[in-house]
C-alpha cells in the first residue's frame, strides 16, 4: 500500500479569536459554534442574513478560537464579511499563513 503526504494548496485559513469569539461566529455559520469541541471538528458554511454561500469551511477549535479551512478562492470574500461585522464585537479576525496537509 502506497503512502503520501500532500500540501493542499487550494485551501486557505481564517482565525477568529477573542472574548466573543463563540458569540460572534454562532450568527454567522451555520453550525452550532457553542456546542464546537476541541476533540472533533466540522463541516459548514459560512452565510449572509439571507443565506447566501460565502464559503464552505472545515472548523477546528482550540483554547483560543476558532480555525476555518476554507477553499483559498472563498477566503478573501468571506474574510471581508466576517470583518465587516467583526467590529462591533471582541474578536480579531486574520488569515495565517498555515500549511495545510493531506494524507493518503
Amino acid at each position: 500500500m502506497q503512502e503520501f503526504v500532500n500540501q493542499l494548496t487550494a485551501f486557505s485559513c481564517i482565525r477568529v479569536e477573542g472574548e466573543q469569539c463563540t458569540e460572534y461566529l454562532q450568527g454567522q455559520l451555520t453550525i452550532d459554534v457553542t456546542k464546537q469541541t476541541e476533540q472533533f471538528g466540522r463541516f459548514g458554511a459560512h452565510c449572509d442574513f439571507k443565506g447566501k454561500t460565502w464559503s464552505t469551511f472545515y472548523a477546528i477549535k482550540d483554547s483560543k478560537g476558532i480555525t476555518l479551512v476554507v477553499p483559498s478562492s472563498a477566503r478573501d470574500a468571506s474574510m471581508a464579511e466576517l470583518k465587516k461585522y467583526g467590529v462591533f464585537s471582541k474578536v480579531e479576525i486574520s488569515a495565517p499563513d498555515y500549511a495545510i496537509y493531506g494524507l493518503g
